[in-house]
């Protein structure tokens, strides 16, 4: 019963990386949503597949993105950096 239930929040999960010319021209957007839908319970966390941590934190300046962020750093679900 409880799984039929509305949760509070919803959670949008964005994969990126600073390479990725499509993912780089949507973040604009997804600042958008986000404010428009951060009252509502709508939650945002980026996954970058960066290898290099310098490209990640270099976008991530460059293009900021106000909320949660994690780097995958390789096969495991445990390699994540945040």
């Amino acid at each position: 019963a409880n799984a039929l239930k509305p949760k509070q929040e919803v959670w949008v999960i964005d994969f990126w990386a600073s390479w990725c010319g499509p993912c780089i021209r949507v973040i604009p957007e997804l600042r958008r949503i986000q404010a428009a839908y951060d009252d509502k319970g709508v939650r945002f966390i980026s996954i970058s597949v960066d290898e290099s941590e310098a490209d990640w934190l270099r976008a991530r300046e460059q293009h900021p993105m106000p909320w949660h962020h994690l780097r995958h750093t390789g096969r495991s679900p445990r390699d994540f950096i945040n």
